[in-house]
């Protein structure tokens, strides 16, 4: 009988975990990681979305880590998780990770179910919660301009 280890992929339980932290870790020794963090020159308060478009795997937009992932939808939960990265979506996804910290866990689960649900309208993005995620991104732009570290 083979001994458990913490993390394994055939356990059950922990599979998941293995499979959502194993490729972060084991990307931390990726020469496109090493990369990408040397565009943003390793700032994890980057604002320039040129950067984060550029990036293969992973990134930082103002404090979010941003994370490239493969499929049909992005999302921001903890990260921001973009299968694309054009400027706007950053933008928008970095919005919504706002959203999060402001109202918490139960309020924000609202805002992504509603948003989910309204994603295939053609008024999507006149709906309150999404017009709402605009507002942190103009006032963080206009608070940079009057701080040392802006360049």
């Amino acid at each position: 009988m083979e001994p458990k280890t913490f993390i394994s992929p055939n356990n059950s339980r922990k599979g998941i975990a293995f499979k959502l932290l194993f490729p972060l870790v084991a990307s931390a020794f990726s020469e496109q990681i090493k990369d990408d963090m040397s565009a943003i020159k390793w700032n994890p308060f980057n604002t320039n979305e040129d950067e984060v478009e550029r990036s293969n795997r992973v990134s930082f937009y103002k404090g979010m880590p941003v994370i490239r992932i493969s499929g049909t939808a992005s999302a921001s939960f903890g990260a921001l998780w973009l299968r694309n990265a054009a400027a706007d979506l950053i933008r928008h996804e970095w919005g919504h990770s706002v959203q999060l910290m402001l109202l918490g866990m139960a309020a924000y689960a609202v805002i992504a179910l509603l948003s989910i649900a309204s994603s295939q309208s053609e008024n999507h993005d006149k709906t309150p919660w999404e017009r709402a995620i605009g507002w942190p991104n103009d006032f963080c732009d206009k608070m940079a301009e009057y701080t040392p570290l802006h360049a």
